[in-house]
């Protein structure tokens, strides 16, 4: 996500996500079922950590941000209630993500 955004020119804040679906998806054996489709993410993901190295100090920036704003948003239930969705099922915590960041001092507006 911080090469999406830093190759996009996007603020860490807008590509900041929670790891819900991908618990999902191995625990409901999901990923079993997508062997081929996780060995090419496998692969993508290996190019992408190379990619990334030179920008250890936004990576730090972006885990900084998901520990203090995403990971909170992502356990209280009430930020997946439909109208809490971009996307009805997607997209999800959008407003407790953004109030997050408008509170975190840190975060470069």
């Amino acid at each position: 996500m911080v090469l999406l955004a830093t190759r996009l020119g996007l603020p860490l804040g807008d590509v900041l996500s929670m790891a819900r679906v991908r618990k999902w998806a191995e625990t409901t054996g999901f990923e079993a079922r997508a062997a081929a489709d996780y060995a090419i993410w496998r692969n993508a993901s290996a190019r992408v950590r190379r990619d990334v190295r030179p920008l250890k100090r936004k990576l730090a920036e972006y885990r900084r941000l998901k520990r203090a704003v995403a990971d909170p948003c992502a356990a209280d239930p009430r930020n997946f209630e439909e109208d809490q969705c971009l996307w009805r099922d997607n997209g999800c915590a959008q407003p407790c993500i953004d109030a997050g960041l408008a509170r975190d001092a840190g975060f470069p507006f």
